[in-house]
């Protein structure tokens, strides 16, 4: 068993695990009580936890980075999403960014003082 931390710009999560499954930028990782400690750069993608009372949640995460030290693993990533479907979050981010490429474009366009 081993705690786990996950931030986002908008929540904190916060469980006791016995595995966690991490999308790392170079494949997916197991995390268990043991493990040594690391420090990773994480992917777009699902992070498992199995947590102590039996329970499994899945996290859509768009990267971010994961540490693990002294039985504590914290997650830290810019957006997070509980879900099991990874599609439906990659095709919410694509429709986010848009936005904000809509907004950006709409700001380079005002002259100030033509």
């Amino acid at each position: 068993m081993f705690r786990v931390n996950i931030v986002s710009s908008d929540q904190v999560q916060f469980f006791e695990a016995n595995e966690v499954i991490l999308p790392l930028v170079d494949g997916y990782m197991g995390v268990l009580s043991r493990h040594s400690p690391f420090a990773a750069s994480l992917d777009v993608g699902l992070v498992t936890v199995k947590t102590t009372d039996g329970m499994e949640k899945n996290y859509a995460i768009a990267g971010g980075v994961a540490s693990f030290a002294s039985g504590f693993l914290r997650i830290i990533t810019p957006a997070l999403y509980e879900t099991d479907d990874i599609n439906a979050f990659i095709k919410q981010l694509d429709e986010e960014y848009k936005k904000a490429h809509e907004a950006s474009s709409r700001y380079r366009s005002i002259q100030l003082n033509p």
